[in-house]
């Protein structure tokens, strides 16, 4: 019982920001914790739940009676019914996870999907998608494709269960909940730590950091229950028309804990996969082939625009690169002593010269062409 403690105490904010509902039971079936989602959702209150039999609230999986099979299968989809609700008469697909500690069961996890219907098959999917498609081909490391904002997994390679043990399918409908399920319990606080201060810098630095992937190593739980450990890397793929991170790509490798960071760095070349031109997004096909053939690391670069043919003025690109910098609006005509009104009117007239559709566009269109480097 002191690991589901644990576990409760580590992720309860997670849990409570999450979409899905989250119960959590010991392995006697009594439950422990309920999110917000799941109270919400059958306009309940938290004591109606807690210290209760799951089976007076949830119907369709028995712990008591699963315990024996499902440890052996660490996993279960089912349908479930909440018995005390209104809507009761709806089936919920749900996955129960086996909460494992020291190799000891502990508890389960039920991830509820309150969605009418949702099953993890029917789930968005970019499987036509030519990113997905190449993606998919590589089977030495991971890809996953997310909803930043709706904290969703929509797309997860099949390497997963070539790696771990788990399928695609369990990662798409566990989403983050089960990502942080099968993290080591001494490594779950850093990640946390390590990702809420890496979007933060993102949110509010916005495109500036985009092309820098956040990098972290943890260790992750094998269905067979040994513990390997994994390389890390996430990068902004899409923001929406206000600048907000929409999309977000990453991917997962195992590595020996001997091996240094710049051995792994070759499996991972993110940036050079995925290209970002003219709004749209591409997947470099000669990068991906040539990792997965051990060829020669060169990528052939996309067909660049000069900078004359912008027709850029000497102020409008000193306009430029303060936005590539970050700064808003009031903090460049603060900087090179202007006013607000005729920096949003170069801005404008920056992004028309530039076809760029938005802030985002216009930005990664300076990256990709060589109106500055990199490192601003």
């Amino acid at each position: 019982m002191r690991g589901v403690n644990e576990f409760i105490q580590n992720l309860r904010s997670v849990y409570q920001k999450v979409p899905e509902g989250v119960l959590i039971t010991d392995l006697k079936g009594t439950i422990v914790f309920v999110n917000n989602q799941l109270l919400g959702y059958s306009s309940s209150k938290e004591k109606d739940w807690l210290n209760k039999p799951v089976t007076s609230h949830i119907s369709g999986f028995n712990p008591t009676s699963q315990l024996a099979k499902i440890k052996k299968t660490k996993t279960a989809f089912v349908k479930t019914k909440l018995v005390k609700s209104t809507k009761k008469s709806e089936a919920l697909n749900s996955l129960v996870v086996l909460l494992e500690s020291d190799e000891k069961a502990e508890g389960f996890v039920y991830i509820i999907r309150l969605t009418k219907n949702y099953s993890a098959s029917n789930a968005y999917s970019l499987e036509n998608n030519p990113i997905t498609k190449v993606l998919s081909s590589k089977d030495n490391e991971v890809w996953l494709i997310s909803d930043f904002q709706n904290a969703k997994i929509l797309f997860c390679s099949p390497a997963i269960e070539k790696i771990s043990g788990w399928t695609n399918e369990e990662f798409i409908f566990g989403a983050w909940t089960l990502s942080f399920i099968l993290t080591h319990p001494m490594d779950r606080l850093k990640l946390l730590e390590l990702m809420e201060k890496e979007f933060l810098l993102r949110h509010e630095q916005r495109i500036v950091y985009d092309h820098i992937p956040i990098t972290a190593t943890f260790r992750m739980r094998k269905r067979d229950n040994t513990w390997i450990w994994i390389y890390d890397r996430i990068s902004v793929l899409e923001r929406d028309e206000n600048g907000t991170i929409k999309l977000m790509i990453g991917s997962l490798s195992e590595f020996k804990q001997n091996e240094s960071e710049e051995k792994i760095k070759p499996m991972n070349l993110l940036e050079r996969d995925i290209i970002i031109k003219d709004g749209k997004t591409y997947v470099n096909i000669d990068a991906i082939l040539s990792i997965q053939k051990n060829k020669s690391d060169s990528i052939k670069s996309l067909k660049e625009v000069t900078v004359n043919n912008y027709h850029l003025s000497n102020r409008e690109l000193e306009i430029l690169s303060h936005i590539v910098e970050g700064l808003s609006s009031k903090e460049i005509s603060e900087k090179i002593h202007i006013t607000m009104n005729t920096v949003n009117m170069h801005r404008k007239q920056i992004m028309k010269k530039m076809n760029a559709r938005n802030l985002a566009e216009m930005v990664k269109k300076c990256f990709e062409n060589g109106l500055f480097s990199r490192k601003i």
